[in-house]
């Protein structure tokens, strides 16, 4: 029979003559015994599957307080990973928690960075942990010109992915969501157009392929997560056409609901689907005609989702998605409202100019001509019923440390209150102590100018504005780049003017405010 050799693992066959080797018979035959041990040293690791799991439930039901618990106790040794502290940072972001973000500190984890083609997983996670930067220092109030560059780089490490991991499609979603902030920050010139990049994210990827492919693999989560953040930056028509071939709120969520619901009940998808019919409604454009009826097909799926999981799973009754669930129906049904989620009608026999900040849950901002104020206006108060439901939404946020969702809560009851003084309070030492989001903050601010009727007021108005002096606009000389969300800043400083002898002379960044508040600035100059 024949005989082979059996080579040590640190040497090559050369390295010396066979002799040296003692022969092994390995060949077994049913007459013969015989005992053949090989040796072969791999590295282990920990399997931590069970763990991540963990960890993304408590994130998707939105307990971030247990969440950041359980990362602690079972997942802290993990943070020098790319892809860990990629899901850390994730939670970081959808709790609006700013703050800790902005200790995070990965130095080497993802290796040096380059221009060429990316080679491995650790450089998606990279790109993936460039949006994430991006969407953190936003709301810290800095880097336009940054974002829009992570964004179009990232965008272009896709075109062309058919099959999209799930690293690529966080990517991809993460893409989306830095453009929608983009697109209400500044006019960033031919160069840095926002509506090229809008269109590359149509032209780069086929929707209608990507759902199917999604519903195929049962990747729930992650197509809510994209289709929000696509809803958040094309609005709802677009996204309807482009992933469902709908044309209308019905219709597309025939199609998701076809896709999704099983005979069977399942967590995960039915507080996946509430979250979407929620934001659906909670996402209407101000100002629009929005009817009630419009967000009638929202109310009843949402309504029928929610009896299933108060039947089979009481847990999910303090998630994320039923609190906003809750904050959604209270707006959406009440027939007195015009324009859900928001009452206030603004005024339009005023001569200043309100600011245009993006769809959904908008605080209105008014910047005077000659110093006038209109008044805090809201159409309809909300039922004792109504704001229970929001205030125990609010609640619940508060328990689970979920910013965001604080936020929202205290967004809609004031958007609905005559006297918002104490929840304009409330917000701003949110914003401003807790989630440390300076780009909330200023638009709060500026909100609270409307209910500034007295000298007190209006002093304590001016002296908060004076505090983003030090995040004054700064533009790069050589390209003349703005740097942050340049109509909230023109608005602090013409309304720091109007209530104090503060006198800014001329605006440096006048020809990256967007057209139309440059054409009130030129209306006003001649007025």
């Amino acid at each position: 029979m024949k005989k082979i050799g059996v080579a040590a693992p640190s040497r090559k066959f050369d390295d010396k003559p066979a002799a040296a080797f003692p022969p092994v018979d390995a060949i077994l035959t049913p007459g013969r015994s015989k005992n053949v041990t090989i040796h072969v040293k791999m590295d282990v690791t920990y399997d931590v599957d069970e763990e991540l799991e963990m960890f993304s439930r408590l994130r998707r039901l939105g307990d971030f307080r247990a969440a950041l618990a359980y990362f602690n106790e079972h997942l802290t040794g993990r943070l020098d990973d790319a892809y860990f502290i990629n899901q850390y940072a994730q939670l970081l972001l959808d709790a609006g928690d700013y703050r800790t973000f902005g200790t995070l500190k990965p130095t080497g984890i993802f290796g040096d960075s380059s221009d060429g083609p990316l080679k491995n997983d650790r450089d998606l996670l990279r790109v993936n942990w460039n949006l994430l930067v991006v969407l953190a220092v936003l709301h810290s109030g800095d880097w336009v010109f940054l974002a829009w560059r992570e964004a179009r780089n990232a965008l272009s490490v896709l075109k062309g992915r058919k099959e999209l991991s799930s690293t690529e499609l966080q990517i991809l979603t993460n893409v989306l969501r830095v453009i929608s902030f983009l697109d209400t920050s500044a006019s960033l010139g031919e160069e840095t157009s926002i509506k090229a990049i809008k269109d590359a994210t149509i032209e780069h990827i086929n929707w209608n392929t990507l759902r199917r492919l999604l519903v195929s693999q049962g990747r729930i989560w992650e197509f809510s997560d994209v289709f929000m953040a696509f809803v958040s930056t094309h609005g709802h028509e677009r996204a309807y056409r482009c992933f469902f071939q709908a044309r209308d709120t019905t219709a597309a969520l025939d199609v998701i609901l076809s896709d999704w619901e099983t005979e069977d009940f399942d967590e995960s998808t039915a507080l996946s689907l509430l979250e979407v019919v929620s934001f659906l409604i909670l996402s209407q454009t101000p100002g629009k005609d929005v009817s009630i009826d419009a967000c009638r097909p929202c109310l009843d799926h949402g309504t029928r989702i929610a009896e299933t999981l108060v039947k089979n799973s009481t847990e999910s009754l303090r998630s994320r998605a039923f609190s906003r669930w809750l904050i959604a129906r209270a707006v959406a049904s009440d027939s007195k409202l015009t324009h859900p989620p928001s009452s206030f009608t603004s005024p339009s026999n005023y001569p200043g100019l309100w600011i245009k900040q993006g769809t959904g849950i908008v605080l209105p901002m008014y910047v005077p001509l000659c110093g006038e104020r209109p008044p805090w206006s809201v159409s309809a108060d909300l039922t004792p019923e109504q704001s229970g439901a929001i205030e125990a939404a609010l609640a619940t946020a508060k328990f689970h440390q979920d910013y965001e969702t604080q936020a929202i809560s205290l967004k809609v009851l004031l958007l609905h209150s005559k006297d918002p003084r104490q929840l304009l309070g409330d917000l701003c030492h949110l914003q401003s102590s807790i989630q440390e989001d300076k780009d909330g903050y200023l638009r709060t601010c500026l909100a609270s100018f409307l209910v500034c009727s007295d000298p007190n007021s209006q002093r304590n108005l001016a002296e908060d504005l004076i505090k983003f002096d030090r995040d004054e606009i700064q533009i790069e000389p050589k390209r003349s780049r703005p740097s942050s969300n340049l109509a909230l800043h023109w608005a602090r400083r013409t309304i720091q003017s109007c209530m104090s002898d503060t006198t800014f002379e001329g605006i440096p960044y006048y020809t990256h405010l967007p057209d139309y508040i440059q054409d009130f600035i030129d209306a006003k100059v001649s007025f």
